[in-house]
């Protein structure tokens, strides 16, 4: 079965202000990058008539400019965790604008699954494919994947956004696994040599969670590397003249 087609515009009109949503992607690697552009732009357009906009953003680790910077600049921001380095982010967050909580990143899905962060109304998903089944969809990550495991489960309604500037074969990258409640359920993950697999090289989700997919060709937004300068250069020769000294 085809899910229903949306547009980033009508995704972000879905959403609620002072509603919780979980994203994809670890780093500014598999965010979800269509709805969340459409959303700053609907923020701004709320802030002028009159009426509020700001929601909770939860990741698995710090994102790009198209979630953090750029709404946090139009002010629609509430509530972010579990990290950033986003310079308008930290920006705001410095002026008491954005209610933030920096912690470690492997407690992230540890309490959503215990309901540290109450409902999470929405989750969108950065995918380079899917299977659309009527009983299971199957979400093929793209470069990174976070906390999808746990927020495909707990999340109410999902937006997947099928970006086709990823290559489908990125699904080999993965191995998702959602381990046992912390405490005496929890065993083990048995991974004893590089090629040990645990999961699956795509996450399952409920269809009828699946509001709509999003079709989008986005390149990534990791931050490039700074140009090379004389001080930059030298410590560089300064380390491999240390590990050459060093052998």
């Amino acid at each position: 079965m085809a899910y229903n087609r949306i547009t980033a515009a009508e995704g972000a009109a879905m959403m609620n202000d002072g509603d919780t949503i979980g994203l994809s992607g670890f780093t500014p690697n598999g965010n979800p990058k269509a709805v969340f552009r459409e959303l700053s732009k609907r923020a701004i357009k709320e802030h002028q008539d009159g009426r509020p906009l700001a929601v909770g953003i939860l990741t698995g680790a710090s994102s790009c400019q198209s979630i953090e910077g750029d709404m946090a600049d139009a002010h629609a921001i509430k509530f972010r965790a579990p990290f950033s380095t986003n310079k308008d982010f930290r920006m705001h967050t410095n002026l008491g604008e954005i209610d933030y909580e920096d912690m470690h990143l492997g407690h992230m899905a540890e309490r959503l699954r215990r309901g540290f962060y109450g409902d999470v109304e929405w989750a969108v998903f950065e995918v380079s494919d899917l299977d659309e089944g009527a009983d299971e969809c199957r979400a093929y990550l793209t470069s990174a994947g976070g906390i999808v495991a746990t927020l495909a489960r707990v999340a109410k309604k999902i937006i997947i956004e099928h970006n086709t500037f990823h290559n489908p074969n990125s699904r080999f990258l993965h191995d998702t696994f959602e381990p046992a409640e912390c405490g005496f359920g929890r065993k083990p993950i048995n991974i004893l040599s590089p090629y040990d697999r645990v999961g699956n090289n795509y996450i399952s989700i409920d269809p009828k969670k699946i509001v709509g997919v999003v079709e989008c060709n986005i390149p990534e937004e990791a931050r490039s590397f700074k140009a090379l300068t004389p001080v930059t250069t030298q410590m560089g020769m300064n380390v491999a003249d240390f590990l050459l000294s060093d052998i």
